[in-house]
């Protein structure tokens, strides 16, 4: 992949979709500064280094979401089941009470 045609938006949603990792981005935008940076002298000081420790922290981030997300989904269906559970389970017992003289009465309050 060249960053020749890479614009910002276009690199959030590569990584967003999974086809491009923040430290593979970082290495790319590296070697078009070393490529093109003795003829615009555009930096006092680059940071391979940090860029590349900024890189790692930031996939390291997304894939923790990532992990956090998929268990919050996988909890979610579980409550979803326990809730389809009840349901049915209320279902059975107004069917089994429905008509019949010992239904449960509740009491009145005063």
């Amino acid at each position: 992949m060249s960053t020749d045609i890479l614009n910002i938006s276009e690199a959030a949603a590569l990584i967003k979709a999974g086809q491009l990792s923040p430290v593979e981005l970082t290495e790319m935008c590296l070697s078009r500064i070393k490529a093109y940076e003795p003829e615009l002298h555009a930096f006092v000081t680059v940071t391979e280094d940090r860029a590349r420790a900024d890189a790692r922290k930031a996939e390291a981030e997304i894939k923790a979401l990532e992990a956090a997300i998929a268990r919050m989904t996988e909890d979610a269906r579980a409550l979803e089941d326990k809730l389809a559970e009840a349901h049915a389970r209320r279902r059975s017992l107004a069917t089994r009470y429905r008509g019949a003289d010992d239904l449960p009465i509740r009491p009145q309050h005063r």
